[in-house]
């Protein structure tokens, strides 16, 4: 089924109710598009969760995992499309369903896309300061490593110092630099609001899509072509 043609809400299905967990449920049961169909956690305070995967998978058009970790323990066990949020390294994807690796769900994707063509103009050094909450696992996050790894195709060298303290939702201060020019960059997440935003926006597409793996490169091009 199309996007277009759905005239029902979306029912999301979302693993993990911590910190993401809880905005994206947030922001679809505040969205005309999209309900919350069921949740899949550990915890045990919320009327939605059950640990029941087929009863889950059940109640839900598309899933979103916000968990951390894990996701490869059920991946085999699911029915419905999944987006998956995390930063982790995860080596087993589902081949039986759409799945989308989308670790940054903000504008992220895009300004990480022209620092790389930067870095094939010229040779530049590039420094980059990551910055997170304290309770966030990976340093450097996810995002920067991609960026790291995509960086290590250019002439252009780099170097990166990552800072995790307080609740800072996500920030990146990237300067750009040569003999002849320096370039900075500042993005700056305020709201997990807006990683949700772009989770359900992701799920609504990935849901018409056939089964396979998908990447933000997929999810961007489409837009870029349906603008």
């Amino acid at each position: 089924m199309s996007e277009n043609s759905r005239k029902k809400p979306i029912s999301v299905g979302i693993i993990g109710l911590g910190k993401l967990g809880t905005a994206v449920y947030e922001e679809a049961v505040n969205n005309d598009e999209f309900y919350v169909g069921s949740i899949f956690s550990k915890r045990t305070d919320h009327p939605q969760i059950t640990a029941n995967l087929a009863d889950f998978c059940n109640f839900c058009d598309v899933l979103i995992d916000c968990t951390s970790s894990g996701f490869e323990n059920i991946c085999d066990k699911l029915t419905k499309p999944i987006v998956i949020a995390s930063t982790q390294p995860i080596s087993r994807y589902p081949s039986q369903i759409p799945t989308l690796l989308l670790p940054n769900a903000s504008s992220w994707p895009i300004i990480h896309e022209t620092i790389v063509k930067l870095a094939k103009m010229a040779d530049f050094h590039i420094i980059i300061h990551d910055v997170h909450g304290q309770h966030k696992k990976d340093a450097p996050s996810g995002s920067i490593r991609k960026l790291l790894a995509n960086l290590s195709n250019t002439n252009s060298t780099t170097e990166v110092h990552s800072t995790r303290k307080f609740d800072v939702k996500g920030l990146y201060e990237i300067t750009i630099f040569n003999e002849t020019e320096r370039i900075k960059i500042s993005h700056e997440v305020f709201d997990r609001k807006s990683y949700a935003k772009g989770l359900l926006k992701a799920a609504k597409w990935l849901i018409s899509q056939k089964p396979g793996l998908y990447t933000t490169e997929n999810l961007f091009q489409n837009f870029a072509e349906n603008s």
